[in-house]
C-alpha cells in the first residue's frame, strides 16, 4: 500500500478544513482499503513499530485494519494470522507506546484468545503468566488479563443479552466452557500476583513507589472483574472467600501507612489501592456463600472492618481538613458496609458472638460519620444505617416466623434488641443537628443547618455523590417519594395549578441546596427510625416542637407588629415586618423540620389517656394519647398566629388601593418565605394526625376500645381542625390578600386536604361515629357558612385557589352535605332531607355549567367550567360503591342537571374555529373527566338508554367539531368509549360500536395528515398507538357485534391481505362510513395495524418501545378472545405482520420491546406453521438479508428447524437467529 496515498487520505479525514464531500470520499477509500491483504501487512508493521512513535492517525488507523482482521480471524491465512498474533501480542503487552495502541491490541488478543485457546492458540496462558511475572511488562498484561475476562464473559452471553453478533450461536457452548476454563486459573494468578504485592506493599508506600502502588490497584481492579463475572462462587473455584477477604485487607493496611505530608503520588496510588481492594470486598458480599463459608468469611471480615474505620477516623482527627466528594477510599468503605447489612447477613442466622462484633463496628461507623464534623460524612454514613435498619426489618419477619416457638422468638428479640443502642445514637445525633435540644446536659450537635449553604443548587454535587455511592440513593424515602411522584402525576393530569408561580417553593430551604439536601435526607433516615423506635424518639421530637413552636408564635406575633406599626402600611411596613422574618428565620426553619417529623409520627401516638393530663416528657415518662392532644391544640395555635401574620401582611401591603404582593416584601435573608412556606406545613401536619391520630381514636371510640372520656376531647379536635382549615380558606379569598394566593397555594391545599381527612373519618370502614363527634361534624353550620362561599368563590374566580384545594373543599363539603347525618335512636337515612342538602351545595356547580353553556366559546367561561368540571368529577367519583339511594341523589341533583350542559358547552367550543386552541382542550378534558366519572358511578341511575344517547351525542360533538388540536379530549373519548363498551352483553349499547370506531379512525387519520405533527400539542406517534389500541380494544369486546352476521371480507376464498383490505376498504368506503359493516371495520383496523408495524420494519419511523408494548398487549388480547391468527379474515394479514415484526426485531431498534415482539411472533407463527417456515422466513432473510450470502441465509432459517415448535425453544430459536444475523451482517460488512 503506498505511503504516500495513505498520508493523503487520513491527512483529508483529520483536517478540520477540508469539505464534507472530500471527508466522505476519503472515509470510504480508507473502509475500502482496510479489508486488503496490503493494509493488514502495512498495519502489522506499524503497530510493530508503535513503540518508536510516529505518526499517530496513522497508527489509530493501523489498530482499525487489525481490529477488523480479528473480527475476521477465520477467513485469514495461516501466515497472515500468525504474523498478526505475534505483532498485537508484542503490543498488547509493551511498555512503551501510545496508550490506546496497548488497549486496541489488548482487545484484539482477547478475541482471538476466544476463539483459538487452548487448541489453536495454547501459548496464550503460559506467555499472559509470564509476562505478570514482569515488573516491566505486568501492568500491561493486567489490561490484557482484564479484557480477556470480560471479553469471554460477553461472548459467553452471547445468546442471552446484547444480542450484538460477537460469535455464532453455535460456537457459544465452546465459549461458556472455555470460560469456566479461564475463570480459576485467573482468579488463582490473580491471587498469587496480588500475594506477591502485598507483600512488598508496605515498602512501597513507605518509600513512595507510586509505580509499584498503582500496579496493585490495577490488579485489584482485575481481580474485581474476575469476581464480578464468575458464575461459580470462589469455593468452587479453589479460593476461600475467607482468604481472599485477608488479602484484600491486607492492602488497605498498607494504605494506612501513608504519611498525611508524604509524596501525593505515592498517597493517591496506595488510596487508589485500598479503594479498589473495599470494592472487591463489596462483590464479594453480594454473593451466597453459604452458612458456613459466610461465617469464617465474616470472622475475618469483621474485625478487618473494625480497624479500618478505627484509622480513618484517626486519619481525620490528626489531619482535618473539609470534606471531598472525590475520597475513594470513603466511598467504597460505605459501599462495602452497605452491601454486608443489606445482603451477606441476611444469609446467616444471627448469633451472640455476631451480634457483639456488628455492635462494635457499628459503634466505629457512629464514631466515623462525625469525626470531621461534615454534613456530606453523616449522610454517607446515613446509607450504612438505612441498610442496618433494612437487616433489623428481617428479625420482624423472622418473629412471624417463631410465633408458636417461645425459645425461637426470644432469640430473634435478644438479637435484634442489641441495635437499640446504636440506632437511637445516630437518631438522636441526626435530631440534635436539625433541632438542637437547648438543653444544658445535651451535648453540642457536629454542627447546625446555619453552617449549611442556602445557595440554590449547592448541594447538587452532594446529591449526586450519594446516587453514585449506593444505587437507589435515600431508601428512606422511597415510600414518600412514591407518594409525591403519584401527586404530581394528578396534577399534570388534572392541570392542578392554576395559579402563577404556585408551583414554585416547597419549604423554607432553597431547592438543592445544602441545606434542603440535608434536610431531606436526615428526615428520611429519622422516619423510618422512628417508625422502628417510636418510644424512644417520639418524646424527643415531641419536645423539640414544642420549643420550635414557642419560638414560631413569638416569630408570628413580632412579624405581626413590625407589619402593623407604620400606620399608613405600604412598603415601609412590608419592609418593617420582612426585616423581622429575617431575623426569625432559624425559627421557621426549626419548625418546618419539626413538622416533618410530626406529621411521619401519626401512625406512632397511642390512643390510650386522650382524656388524661399529659404526663411530663423530659421526665422520661411515656408518650400518651394526651400528647398527640396536646399536639393538636399547638397546631391549631400555630395556625392561628401565622394567619394573623399574614392577614397583618396583607393589609400593611395595601397602599392606594394595589394588591399587596410578597415581592414587595424585600428582605435579604428569605425570612418571610420561610414564614410563608412554614405556617403551610402547620396544615399539613394537622391534616396527617387528623387523617392517622383522630381516626384510630374515633374508631376506638365506636368499638369500645377508647376511653368514653375522650370523645369530648375528639369533639374539640374536630371543631379546631374545622375552624382552622376554614379560617385559612376564608382569608386567602379575601380581598386583602389580593396577590398572595401564589404564597399561600401550599396552605390552601392542606387546609382542604385537612378538610377532607376530617370527613373522610365518618366514612372509614362504615363505621359511624359517636353522636357528640358527628354533631361537631353535622353541626358546624358556621364554619358551613365560612366554606361554601369560598367555593363558589373559587368557582367563578380559579385564580383564588389552586384547583387542587377547590377539589377538596367541594368534596369535604359534599361529604358534610349527603353522608354525615345526625345519629340518634331508630334515626334513619331521610333521603328528602339528605336531597335537599346535596342540591343546594351543588346549585351553584350546576348554574356554573348552564352559563358556560350559554356564554358559547368564551375562554373565561370554558375556565370557569374545566374548575368546576373537576370539582363536580372528584365529588361524583366519591360515591363509587355508595348505597343505591346515595348514587340517586347524586345522579338526581349534579349528574343529570349538569350532562347537558356540558354538551352545550363541547358544541360551543367546537364552533369557534381556533381560537383558544389549548384552554379548548383542557376544558373539554375536564368536562369528559366528568362524564367519565358519572358514567362509572351513576350509570345505573342515568338508564342504558341515557347512557347510549350521551356517549352517541359525544361522539357527534367530537366528530363535528374536527377534535381537539392537542388530541388530549379526543384519547380521553376514545377510553371512556372503550371502557363503557367493554361493560355488559355484547348486545349493550350495540348501535354506539360503529360510530365510536369511525371517530377513532377519523382521529387517526387527523393525526397522520401531512403537518399533523408540527401542528400539534401532542406526540402525534403516541396518539395513533393509543388510537389502535383502543381499536383492538373495541374489536375485542364486540368482535360478534361486528362479526357475527357477517361474511368475512376475502376471507374463506382466499387472497392477499393487500386485496381483502383494499375490499372491505371500499365497501366501508362505499358505506358511507358505516354501510361497509363490521367486516369492513375488522378490515380497515387491520390495514392500520399492518400500517403500524410496517412502517416500523421499513425504518421509515422509529416508535418507543412503550408505544409498540401498548398496541401488542391489546393485540394479544384480541387474539386471547377471538383467536384472531386462525380465522379467515386474519389469513391474508398475518405473514405481512409477522413479517414486520421480525424485521423490527432484526433492525436491534426495539429492545426495549423485544419481549412482547417475540411473543406475538411465536402466536403468528403457530397459527399456521408451514406458512412460517416455508413462505415468512425465506421471505424476511431475503429482503431483510440480501448482502448476506444463500449458505447463511439456510443456518439461519434452519435454526427454527422444520416442525411446530412451543414457546421455550422458539424463543430460545429466536435469540440465537437475532445474534446470528448480527454476526453474519457484520461478517458482510467486513467482506
Amino acid at each position: 500500500m503506498a505511503t504516500q496515498e495513505l498520508g493523503t487520505l487520513l491527512n483529508a479525514v483529520y483536517d478540520p478544513a477540508a469539505p464534507p464531500e472530500v471527508k466522505r470520499e476519503a472515509e470510504a477509500r480508507l473502509a475500502a482499503l482496510a479489508r486488503t491483504p496490503e493494509a493488514l501487512q502495512w498495519a502489522v508493521g506499524a503497530i510493530g513499530n508503535a513503540a518508536a512513535g510516529g505518526d499517530l492517525p496513522a497508527l489509530f488507523y493501523a489498530c482499525s485494519v487489525a481490529a477488523a482482521a480479528a473480527d475476521r480471524w477465520a477467513a485469514l491465512d495461516g501466515g497472515s494470522q500468525a504474523a498478526l498474533r505475534a505483532t498485537l501480542w508484542a503490543a498488547a503487552t509493551q511498555t512503551g507506546g501510545p496508550h490506546f495502541v496497548c488497549q486496541k491490541a489488548a482487545a484484539a488478543v482477547a478475541h482471538i484468545a476466544a476463539l483459538d485457546w487452548p487448541e489453536r492458540f495454547p501459548a496464550f496462558w503460559p506467555d499472559l503468566q509470564a509476562a505478570l511475572s514482569d515488573r516491566h511488562r505486568a501492568t500491561a498484561a493486567l489490561d490484557l488479563l482484564t479484557a480477556t475476562l470480560e471479553h469471554f464473559h460477553s461472548l459467553a452471553q452471547a445468546t442471552s443479552a446484547g444480542l450484538k453478533g460477537k460469535v455464532l450461536s453455535a460456537d457459544v457452548p465452546g465459549m461458556q466452557q472455555r470460560f469456566r476454563e479461564l475463570q480459576p486459573v485467573a482468579l488463582a494468578t490473580l491471587c498469587s500476583l496480588l500475594h506477591s504485592l502485598a507483600a512488598g506493599l508496605p515498602a512501597a508506600v513507605a518509600g513512595g513507589d507510586a509505580a509499584s502502588l498503582a500496579l496493585a490497584a490495577k490488579g485489584l481492579r482485575a481481580l474485581r472483574a474476575a469476581l464480578g463475572d464468575a458464575t461459580r462462587l470462589p469455593e468452587q473455584q479453589g479460593v476461600s472467600s475467607a482468604a481472599l477477604t485477608a488479602l484484600l485487607f491486607e492492602f488497605v493496611a498498607a494504605a494506612r501507612l501513608a504519611p498525611g505530608g508524604g509524596d501525593d503520588g505515592a498517597a493517591g496510588a496506595a488510596a487508589e489501592a485500598a479503594a479498589a481492594a473495599l470494592d472487591c470486598a463489596a462483590d464479594l458480599q453480594s454473593k451466597f456463600l453459604g452458612q458456613e463459608a459466610t461465617l469464617s468469611m465474616l470472622e475475618v471480615l469483621l474485625p478487618k472492618l473494625q480497624d479500618t474505620c478505627e484509622s480513618v477516623q484517626q486519619r481525620w482527627a490528626q489531619a482535618g481538613g473539609a470534606f471531598q466528594a472525590d475520597d475513594p477510599v470513603l466511598t467504597s468503605l460505605v459501599r462495602l458496609l452497605v452491601q454486608l447489612f443489606t445482603f451477606q447477613l441476611s444469609n446467616v442466622d444471627a448469633t451472640p458472638q455476631l451480634g457483639a462484633a456488628l455492635q462494635g463496628l457499628l459503634g466505629r461507623v457512629l464514631a466515623l460519620g462525625t469525626v470531621r464534623r461534615s454534613p456530606a460524612d453523616l449522610l454517607l454514613f446515613l446509607e450504612v444505617w438505612h441498610a442496618v435498619l433494612t437487616y433489623l426489618d428481617g428479625f420482624e419477619s423472622q418473629l412471624w416466623d417463631a410465633e408458636d416457638d417461645p425459645a425461637a422468638a426470644a432469640r430473634v428479640k435478644q438479637a435484634a434488641a442489641g441495635y437499640r443502642a446504636p440506632i437511637l445514637a445516630v437518631a438522636q445525633l441526626v435530631l440534635s443537628t436539625l433541632c438542637p435540644a437547648g438543653s444544658a446536659t445535651s451535648a453540642p450537635p457536629p454542627f447546625g443547618l446555619d453552617a449549611l449553604s442556602a445557595v440554590p443548587g449547592s448541594g447538587a454535587a452532594v446529591e449526586d455523590w450519594l446516587q453514585a455511592v449506593v444505587a437507589g440513593g435515600d431508601a428512606g424515602r422511597e415510600g414518600e417519594e412514591a407518594a409525591a411522584a403519584a401527586a404530581d402525576d394528578e396534577e399534570d393530569e388534572e392541570g392542578e395549578v392554576l395559579v402563577a408561580g404556585a408551583a414554585t417553593g416547597g419549604g423554607p430551604f432553597q431547592a438543592d441546596s445544602e441545606c434542603e439536601v440535608y434536610v431531606r435526607h436526615a428526615e428520611g433516615f429519622l422516619g423510618r427510625a422512628i417508625g422502628s423506635f417510636s418510644a424512644d424518639l417520639l418524646p424527643q421530637v415531641l419536645l423539640r416542637f414544642q420549643a420550635a413552636g414557642a419560638a414560631f408564635v413569638a416569630a408570628s406575633q413580632q412579624v405581626t407588629a413590625a407589619a402593623r406599626q407604620h400606620p399608613g402600611g405600604g412598603g415601609a411596613a412590608l419592609a418593617a415586618a420582612a426585616a423581622a422574618a429575617d431575623v426569625q428565620l432559624p425559627a421557621s426553619r426549626a419548625l418546618d423540620v419539626c413538622l416533618r417529623l410530626l406529621t411521619r409520627c401519626g401512625p406512632s401516638f397511642p390512643t390510650r389517656g386522650a382524656a388524661e393530663a399529659p404526663p411530663q416528657l423530659d421526665g422520661g415518662g411515656p408518650v400518651s394519647g394526651a400528647h398527640a392532644v396536646q399536639s393538636l391544640r399547638a397546631l391549631f395555635q400555630l395556625a392561628s398566629a401565622w394567619l394573623q401574620a399574614v392577614q397583618a401582611l396583607g393589609a400593611a401591603g395595601q397602599q392606594g388601593g394595589a394588591p399587596a404582593t410578597p415581592a414587595r416584601g424585600g428582605g435579604d435573608g428569605g425570612g418571610l418565605a420561610a414564614l410563608l412556606l412554614a405556617g403551610s406545613q402547620v396544615y399539613k401536619a394537622a391534616g396527617s394526625l387528623t387523617a392517622t391520630w383522630l381516626s384510630q381514636l374515633v374508631m376506638g371510640l365506636v368499638q369500645g376500645s377508647a376511653d368514653p372520656d375522650a370523645a369530648a376531647a375528639a369533639q374539640e379536635l374536630v371543631q379546631g381542625v374545622l375552624g382552622a382549615a376554614a379560617g385559612l380558606l376564608q382569608a386567602a379569598a379575601a380581598p386583602q390578600l389580593a396577590g398572595w394566593q401564589a404564597a399561600l397555594h401550599s396552605g390552601t391545599v392542606w387546609a382542604a386536604e385537612a378538610l377532607l381527612s376530617l370527613s373522610s373519618i365518618a366514612l372509614s370502614n362504615a363505621l359511624k361515629p359517636p353522636p357528640a363527634l358527628l354533631g361537631a361534624v353535622w353541626g358546624s353550620a358556621e364554619v358551613q357558612s365560612q366554606l361554601r362561599p369560598v367555593a363558589q368563590a373559587a368557582l367563578g374566580n380559579p385564580l383564588l385557589l389552586p384547583l387542587r384545594a377547590t377539589r377538596a373543599l367541594w368534596l369535604s363539603l359534599s361529604d358534610l352535605a349527603l353522608r354525615c347525618w345526625p345519629v340518634q335512636p331508630a334515626a334513619r337515612f331521610d333521603a328528602a332531607a339528605r336531597a335537599a342538602a346535596f342540591g343546594e351545595l351543588v346549585t351553584p356547580l350546576v348554574r356554573l355549567f348552564q352559563h358556560a353553556a350559554a356564554a358559547g366559546g368564551d375562554p373565561a367561561a370554558a375556565a370557569a367550567a374545566r374548575q368546576a368540571a373537576a370539582a363536580a368529577a372528584g365529588i361524583v367519583q366519591s360515591y363509587a360503591g355508595s348505597p343505591k339511594a346515595v348514587r340517586g341523589i347524586v345522579s338526581a341533583a349534579l349528574v343529570a342537571l349538569a350532562l347537558p350542559s356540558v354538551l352545550a358547552i363541547l358544541r360551543s367550543s367546537g364552533g369557534g374555529g381556533g381560537g383558544g386552541g389549548s384552554v379548548r382542550g383542557k376544558a373539554a378534558a375536564a368536562l369528559l373527566r366528568l362524564v367519565s366519572a358519572a358514567l362509572e358511578v351513576v350509570a345505573t341511575e342515568l338508564g342504558s338508554e341515557g347512557v347510549e344517547q350521551l356517549l352517541g351525542a359525544l361522539v357527534q360533538v367530537f366528530d363535528t367539531w374536527g377534535g381537539d388540536p392537542s388530541f388530549e379530549a379526543d384519547l380521553l373519548l376514545a377510553r371512556l368509549v372503550v371502557r363503557l363498551l367493554s361493560q355488559g352483553g355484547s348486545h349493550r349499547h350495540a348501535a354506539l360500536t360503529l360510530p365510536a370506531a369511525q371517530y377513532c379512525l377519523g382521529v387517526w387519520e387527523r393525526a397522520s395528515a401531512p403537518g399533523a405533527a408540527a401542528a400539534a400539542e401532542a406526540d402525534v406517534q403516541h396518539v395513533r398507538a393509543e388510537v389502535l389500541a383502543a381499536l383492538l380494544s373495541l374489536l375485542q369486546y364486540r368482535w360478534r357485534t361486528l362479526m357475527g352476521s357477517s361474511k368475512p371480507t376475502g376471507g374463506a376464498s382466499g387472497g392477499t391481505v393487500q386485496q381483502q383490505v383494499a375490499s372491505a376498504a371500499a365497501a366501508a368506503a362505499a358505506g358511507g362510513g358505516g354501510g361497509g359493516g363490521g367486516a369492513a371495520l375488522v378490515a380497515r383496523v387491520l390495514q392500520l395495524l399492518l400500517e403500524f408495524f410496517g412502517a416500523a420494519a421499513s425504518g421509515a419511523v422509529v416508535r418507543p418501545a412503550a408505544d409498540v408494548r401498548l398496541v401488542l398487549e391489546e393485540l394479544f388480547e384480541l387474539q386471547v378472545a377471538t383467536r384472531l391468527y386462525s380465522l379467515p379474515v386474519f389469513e391474508g394479514a398475518r405473514a405481512p405482520l409477522a413479517g414486520a415484526i421480525l424485521s423490527m426485531l432484526l433492525s436491534r431498534l426495539y429492545r426495549g420491546a423485544q419481549q412482547e415482539l417475540g411473543d406475538t411472533l411465536f402466536a403468528l407463527a403457530a397459527a399456521n406453521w408451514s406458512e412460517f417456515h416455508l413462505q415468512l422466513l425465506p421471505a424476511v432473510l431475503e429482503s431483510r438479508l440480501g448482502g448476506v450470502g444463500g449458505s447463511e441465509r439456510s443456518a439461519l432459517a434452519a435454526l427454527f428447524g422444520s416442525a411446530d415448535m412451543e414457546a421455550h425453544s422458539f424463543e430460545r430459536a429466536l435469540l440465537a437467529f437475532l445474534n446470528d444475523a448480527a454476526f453474519y451482517e457484520r461478517a458482510a460488512g467486513a467482506a
